[in-house]
């Protein structure tokens, strides 16, 4: 802030339109709040095809990629040879789904694709 100069004009309230309008409580009694009109849903479904990728996530490569990817590793902090040097191309895109009802975790390309564990692959 050293390097600039602040000038402070006084304009009259009437000139301030917007501003005006924003900082005033409103004239009009609401109907009802919104907390009266808002209901949330929830349907919990199970897809037996993510249970078996779930299982199939406990492969020890598979879950190698998850742990380093839950860590916050960068490529070049793993060994040459750590199973996650084979997403190098897709590396930043990945991120985890984890169920709370099951013990596995799945890897998730692009927000939307999943990562199929080896085991899942036949």
């Amino acid at each position: 802030m050293a390097d600039m100069r602040l000038t402070v004009k006084w304009v009259e309230g009437k000139r301030h339109l917007v501003a005006d309008a924003l900082s005033r409580a409103p004239y009009f009694s609401p109907k009802e709040s919104l907390s009266e009109r808002i209901s949330i849903r929830c349907i919990k479904s199970s897809d037996p095809s993510l249970k078996f990728l779930l299982e199939a996530s406990k492969d020890p490569s598979y879950a190698s990629v998850v742990k380093a990817l839950e860590e916050g590793k960068t490529l070049s902090n793993l060994p040459p040879t750590h199973p996650a040097k084979e997403y190098r191309s897709i590396w930043n895109d990945l991120s985890i789904y984890d169920d709370e009802e099951s013990t596995g975790k799945l890897i998730i390309y692009d927000s939307r694709r999943i990562v199929v564990p080896a085991p899942g692959r036949s």
